[in-house]
Formats: structure tokens, sequence, C-alpha cells
């Protein structure tokens, strides 16, 4: 059986929708996989040893210059390609229209999401098999249902597997331990203040751990090489090939870095990575799928769960965590200090826990989070929104 996985973008994206390959080799050890990537991720895919040839297209590039003659020559060149492959299967985990529509150059049978529950409604009329399966779930088991279903396989009971192989020459790095600080976002709001990555990375040389900067534009560059300038012998690595970067990520001691691609790239490839989301809601997120830590709410709501009181939870997310981390303005709302904070609200709502082993444990309590305060902006959840828990 030959399959084309179609994910274009963005690179977390197409990072939590690897371990559908994985699942495709234990349930079809003898399927061919191929992928559909735009150039700029074209090296992530590759990182799966399944993943056997990778097509690229360059949507964000084309739209640049739609009447261009080598953009049509480009096209045309993919639509050929795509076409000659005779796909026994085709599943978009996209769900947009500059997905779903390269999907059906193909001229096979193109699986996606129903209409209801596709991120573009529109998209859903190239399927010739849509699926409902809502988004609810989750980014990794959504990908991974999809598959399932259109394949006639049983979603695996493990926890989602990447199995990346970088085989790539990595960069060169410092001799030593050293951490990886994943810095830039592809929004604003995603970032977390420079003060913030300075004290830390001051705080890691303190502990004989070096500091590794990453970057991939001229912005981004920029904000390192300031940052660089604050943190005694740290090193900004040079720009480079994501497979490479993969390959150089293997050798670092743990990753620090916001919501970004570079940080799903290193928790897929088992480094040992603390995600900073600053504004990105902590419901949707599952960096490796259903592990213990899903959200803070959740993990508060377990330390409850095991005995612990509220007093001794709220200390362990504010003052044990800034004292770890010698964040020395933060974790205590006192004169001098950051004012920031989170509303939950204690509810009494049986709840049933899961961890990463697939151990459960029943909750009578759990703490929702309704609302933050960060630098003097505030957040509503959809919670606390609904409720109005703030007048932002």
């Amino acid at each position: 059986m030959k399959i084309l996985v179609v994910k274009t973008s963005s690179m977390g994206d197409i990072i939590h929708a690897l371990p559908v390959t994985v699942d495709i080799r234990e349930n079809l050890p003898d399927a061919e996989v191929h992928w559909l990537s735009e150039e700029s991720f074209k090296e992530i895919p590759a990182l799966s040893p399944v993943v056997s040839k990778v097509h690229v297209c360059a949507f964000r590039r084309w739209r640049k210059n739609v009447f261009s003659a080598q953009t049509f020559a480009e096209v045309r060149a993919l639509r050929t390609a795509l076409a000659s492959e005779r796909y026994d299967v085709v599943i978009d985990e996209q769900g947009l229209l500059r997905s779903a529509w390269p999907a059906s150059w193909t001229r096979s049978s193109v699986h996606g999401f129903s209409r209801d529950t596709v991120r573009e409604p529109a998209a859903a009329f190239f399927y010739r098999h849509p699926h409902r399966i809502p988004e609810e779930v989750g980014a990794v088991k959504r990908y991974r249902l999809l598959a399932a279903e259109t394949l006639g396989y049983e979603v695996p009971a493990h926890a989602p597997a990447f199995r990346l192989s970088p085989r790539a020459e990595a960069l060169e790095v410092p001799e030593g331990p050293w951490v990886a600080l994943a810095v830039n976002a592809s929004r604003d709001e995603k970032l977390w203040p420079e003060d913030h990555w300075v004290d830390l990375g001051r705080s890691l040389l303190d502990e004989g751990r070096r500091s590794v900067f990453f970057w991939g534009n001229d912005k981004e560059r920029e904000r390192v090489e300031r940052l660089a300038r604050f943190i005694p012998d740290s090193v900004v690595a040079p720009r480079a090939r994501l497979d490479r970067v993969a390959a150089t990520l293997v050798k670092a001691e743990a990753l620090v870095g916001v919501d970004t691609g570079l940080s799903h790239l290193a928790a897929a490839l088992g480094l040992p990575t603390v995600g900073l989301y600053v504004s990105t809601p902590t419901e949707i997120l599952h960096l490796v799928g259903d592990g213990p830590v899903r959200s803070l709410a959740l993990v508060m709501s377990k330390f409850l769960a095991i005995g612990m009181t509220l007093p001794q939870v709220i200390d362990c997310v504010t003052v044990s965590a800034a004292e770890g981390l010698r964040l020395s303005r933060k974790g205590r709302l006192e004169v001098g200090f950051d004012a920031d904070l989170t509303l939950f609200r204690l509810e009494h709502r049986p709840t049933l826990l899961v961890d990463a082993e697939k151990e459960s444990l029943q909750a009578d309590n759990i703490l929702v989070p309704l609302a933050a305060i960060r630098a003097g902006k505030g957040y509503l959840t959809e919670q606390g929104s609904a409720e109005h828990a703030f007048d932002f």
C-alpha cells in the first residue's frame, strides 16, 4: 500500500503529526509512506525513518508571485509528480484549502476531517471520505485517529511515539554541558521577557551549563545576539537546515523554550524540555500526547489528589518553582516582585486523572483556570471569559 500524508505546515504541527507514521508502520509494516510539506519544513518529516519520500510545495512563496512563470512551472511539476505516484490512500491532516487542493492533484482517494470538524470547511469539498474527529481530543490524538479510521486499525494504546532519527551533520557546539534556549516565536505574544532569559542564562552558567541560541531569520538573530551579550559564555549557533539543528539538539542536556517549533522538536527527540507557554491556552497543549503535564491546572489537581494541601500545591508552582529557576522577582505577591498572577477556582468535581503510565486516580476536587495577568496584560481562558472573571 502506498500512502501520502499531507501536513504542510507549520513546524510544530508537522511534528505533532509524525506519530502517525509510527502507527502506520506498526499496523501496516509493508506500507510505503510519503509526505507533502512546505519547503521551509521539508527536513522535519524526513527525520522519520518511516517516511521514504517528501514532496515539497511552496504556497507561502507562490502566493507572493501567483502569476509568475516560475510559480506556474513549479505547480505544474508538483501536480505531475503527485499524480504519477498513484497513491492508494491520501490523508490530509492539515484541513486547509492549501492542503486539500494539492491532495486532490494525486487523483487518488482523499481522506480528511468532516466539514463540521475541519479547520476550513471549504477544504472538505476535496475529500471523498470525510471523518468526524473533533478538535477537543487534542492535536496529536486527532491526527492519529484520522489515520487509524482511514486505514482501518485501532490507535495503539501506547503514548504517541516519534522515533525520529537525525542523520545530518551536527553543528559545532561547546564542549561540556549546555542547554538550548528557544527564545523566538512566530508571534510576539508568545515571547518570554528578555530579562527573564538573561536571569535564566546566568543561573545556568552558575551551575556550569552554557546557553546555546538558535535562530531562523534576521529578526530572530537580532534577538538572540542581543540576549547573548548579557549572558557570559553563551553561544549563538549559525543558521542551519532543520535536520542539522535536530542532529545538534540531541547533544544538549535540555531545552527551555517558548511555544515554538524548536521546543516541539526537542520534545519529539526525547530531550528534557521545559515549555514556557506565555499566551497559548494550555488546555490544547499535547507536546508528546497524553503525558502527565498537559496543563498546570491538571498538575496542581493531581497534587491535591495525592494528599497535598492547597497551600503546599501553590508553593510548589510559585515560590519553589521561582527558587529552582533562580527567578529572583517571581514567586511571591510582594512589593518589588513582578505582579504576575493566575486566577483558579477550586471546584468539587469528581474527575478521573491519568498519568503517563496510564495509572488513574479519582480526584474529588480540581482547579479550573480562569485568568492570568503577566506584565500588566490580562488573559482569559474560555471558562473565565464565559464567567466574566475579569474585565480586561
